[in-house]
């Protein structure tokens, strides 16, 4: 493909949304690409599973890549299992959510990915992107822990996705972590208690539960906490968009008449009663999608 000349490339026609998105999709007997030349992506949006599924690829070299337009490149090489090599160009600012899953990749690459503390960083700290001196990561297969690394500014939802090696399960936030704090919202995550540095602007943490800095966010329950009950801070008024998701030890859960708003949850599958510390009428004016079960008798309220 190195004869191809790419350069007017930023979507599939007619809608000109794709871009490269899943270009080599899927071309599992692939063994060798050569997209150097008049390959050119300088007007690519999204490269997101450009080579998503290429089981047999043992290496490629992107070093001509301009990716300054690139919105995402999520999965972008996912499912590469015998992918051992990459040359990253140094254009890179951002690599997306489960960008190198399920791939072979151990060693430091080229141009701005690099390994801090076997966290893949796709930016390096001297590399100024979007957000200024960014550092963005993903973890991978191997990580044993979950403490991030000072430096890094941002990162992906799902990060913890198919870690299943973990020592420690106890997940650290940086004082320079400011981006995507999500670190439970997948069933997978193994993550018992979330520690946030003292110095942090944005966030903080209180009995292993992460909130924003001055708790008045509930972010996010850590998934694999062995508590049965948990009462909810008097400081907070919202609790996140899926805060407690899969969170399936939780047998009760104390609520505070200070909570106006309870986002989305899912899989709650051992909650049985909600406990208000509040009156019927304070309690119809919460935000809440615990109705369905309220009603069908799954779970109980208590006014305390």
């Amino acid at each position: 493909l190195s004869h191809f000349n790419t350069s007017s490339v930023t979507g599939y026609a007619p809608m000109q949304l794709g871009g490269m998105i899943d270009m080599f999709r899927q071309c599992s007997k692939l063994v060798d690409l050569n997209l150097t030349g008049d390959f050119n992506t300088t007007n690519v949006k999204t490269m997101s599973r450009m080579f998503y599924g290429c089981s047999a690829l043992t290496s490629l070299d992107l070093s001509n890549f301009n990716t300054s337009k690139a919105t995402s490149l999520s999965y972008m090489f996912y499912g590469c299992e015998n992918l051992t090599s990459i040359v990253v160009p140094t254009s890179v600012t951002y690599i997306g959510q489960l960008a190198f899953n399920d791939t072979n990749i151990t060693g430091k690459s080229n141009g701005t990915a690099v390994y801090v503390d076997n966290w893949l960083v796709s930016k390096s700290v001297e590399v100024y992107g979007e957000y200024g001196p960014d550092a963005y990561m993903s973890c991978q297969n191997d990580l044993d822990s979950a403490k991030i690394p000072e430096g890094i500014v941002g990162i992906e939802h799902d990060m913890l996705y198919y870690c299943y090696n973990l020592e420690d399960t106890s997940a650290y936030i940086p004082a320079s972590l400011k981006y995507g704090v999500e670190l439970g919202h997948t069933v997978t995550s193994p993550i018992s208690y979330i520690e946030v540095s003292e110095d942090n602007p944005d966030y903080s943490s209180l009995d292993g539960v992460l909130f924003n800095k001055d708790k008045s966010i509930l972010i996010n329950y850590p998934d694999s906490d062995s508590r049965v009950e948990y009462e909810i801070p008097s400081t907070v008024t919202t609790v996140g968009y899926g805060a407690f998701t899969y969170c399936d030890q939780i047998q009760t859960l104390i609520i505070p008449v200070s909570v106006t708003n309870i986002g989305w949850t899912v899989g709650m599958s051992s909650l049985t009663t909600l406990c208000y510390r509040g009156t019927p009428e304070q309690w119809s004016r919460v935000t809440h999608d615990f109705n369905e079960q309220l009603n069908d008798g799954r779970l109980s309220i208590e006014y305390i």
